[in-house]
């Protein structure tokens, strides 16, 4: 019988300290933001150039901190005014330029204060 009782009590220790380490360490993760997704796509071909370049995070950035870069086939940047931050979105004006591969090139600061480019 104290055997069993000997295990009950360890079960149920062993369980009170799992507990107490997922709440107590379970906080927010300080995780570093990065690229989601793109629009165009990375890869994507288009038939007409868009007016702008959509970068999305997996977090929200700092907007006084983000640079974009969109430079055509011919080594010139496309970029246009100001780029815009709602949140984890930002969005970059691109002019017209030549047929060919472009590159968007960008640096930001995550939430966590960390530069991510």
């Amino acid at each position: 019988m104290s055997t069993l009782l000997s295990r009950t009590l360890t079960v149920a220790a062993a369980t009170a300290l799992t507990a107490l380490f997922v709440v107590l360490g379970g906080g927010p993760a300080a995780a570093h933001t990065g690229l989601t997704s793109s629009a165009p796509a990375d890869g994507e071909a288009l038939t007409s150039a868009p007016d702008a370049v959509t970068l999305t995070f997996a977090t929200a950035v700092a907007s006084q901190f983000v640079q974009v870069a969109v430079t055509g086939p011919d080594g010139q940047s496309v970029t246009t005014g100001e780029a815009t931050v709602e949140g984890a979105v930002v969005r970059q004006p691109v002019g017209p330029g030549g047929d060919g591969p472009y590159v968007v090139s960008y640096r930001v600061v995550s939430d966590d204060g960390h530069p991510v480019s």
